[in-house]
């Protein structure tokens, strides 16, 4: 929900300053966007491991999640870049076919999108490893 909103909101709330300049344009999508998306995702980094090992409802979950972001807010940051930064980059690469196909090949579009599916199983791995062992080291 919170991605959603700022993918829809904050482009929109940007846009006279985003309008006219493609480097403006593409740190924010290099950039501003997915530090925003990490920032989210590490507030509730810990939610579907809290319902899987400890049982919760959805609401102890992310009562639970939020209070370790609160209390690690940096290891909270960087577990959750270490888990998005490839499929982040990949999604950007990706967001563009017609370039892709224009200056290389369009079998690129095809490999890219499979790199993409690969890129999420394994951080979604990471994402639950990561998130479970420090959610079980913070009990002891």
């Amino acid at each position: 929900g919170c991605i959603f909103l700022i993918n829809l909101g904050l482009p929109r709330l940007l846009h006279p300053l985003l309008a006219y300049s493609p480097r403006r344009q593409l740190a924010f999508q290099w950039v501003g966007l997915p530090f925003l998306y990490i920032l989210v995702v590490a507030a509730f980094f810990y939610v579907i491991p809290a319902i899987a090992v400890y049982g919760e409802n959805i609401l102890g979950a992310v009562k639970r999640s939020l209070l370790v972001f609160l209390r690690n807010p940096v290891t909270s940051f960087i577990m959750a870049a270490a888990v998005l930064v490839v499929p982040i980059t990949i999604s950007n690469l990706a967001n563009s076919p017609e370039t892709i196909v224009e200056k290389f090949r369009p079998e690129l579009v095809y490999w890219l999108l499979l790199a993409g599916l690969v890129a999420d199983l394994v951080a979604n791995f990471l994402w639950m490893g990561l998130s479970v062992r420090f959610l079980v080291d913070q009990e002891e």
